[in-house]
């Protein structure tokens, strides 16, 4: 529940008798005098079928040849002509399994490279980022996938599992999003 700052005991004691009468509402706020309530609200799926990858478009998918990775990238492939699907992750090589798909990829008609990036490694990254502009001339979108799987309850990790799993997620968003901050990406 949010109040004014300056609200006096006697208020907020009112507030939160009144409050307690509708548990299920979460976050309430109070501007002038007003009771507001945060809620959701469903919005109709766009009829367009309009889909944000293009043509001959440039697309660099971290963590790529992982599970979410080669999925954003079948779809993509099998959603316009021509594209180009910079795939990263952190192996050196891929396995027949993944090496197939990306196979498949291919034959749909995509460009498709793989990339060994660690996204934690700034430099890596920018190097990364700027190497697909030199060789493409574009990068047209970033698909952030990098992740390191350490299944456990949160509470029941250790600070190095918790700092494994975040940090593809957290430095690697950070690094992408300085490698790219002069990219004009669609």
């Amino acid at each position: 529940i949010q109040a004014d700052p300056d609200e006096s005991a006697s208020a907020l004691l009112a507030k939160l008798k009144e409050n307690r009468a509708h548990p299920e509402q979460a976050e309430i706020r109070y501007e002038d005098g007003k009771r507001l309530v945060r809620n959701w609200r469903h919005l109709p799926a766009p009829q367009s079928g309009a889909v944000p990858w293009k043509d001959e478009g440039v697309y660099l998918l971290t963590g790529g040849a992982g599970g979410i990775g080669l999925i954003f990238a079948e779809e993509i492939a099998s959603r316009v002509k021509n594209a180009v699907l910079v795939l990263t992750g952190r192996a050196e090589a891929l396995d027949e399994d993944r090496s197939a798909r990306l196979r498949r990829l291919e034959a749909s008609g995509a460009r498709v490279l793989y990339q060994p990036v660690d996204v934690t490694d700034r430099a890596a990254v920018i190097a990364l980022v700027r190497g697909i502009q030199k060789e493409h001339g574009t990068l047209d979108g970033i698909i952030h996938g990098a992740g390191v799987i350490a299944d456990n309850y949160i509470l029941n990790q250790t600070e190095n599992e918790r700092k494994a799993v975040m940090a593809p997620k957290v430095k690697g968003f950070i690094n992408l999003d300085e490698a790219a901050k002069d990219v004009r990406l669609d």
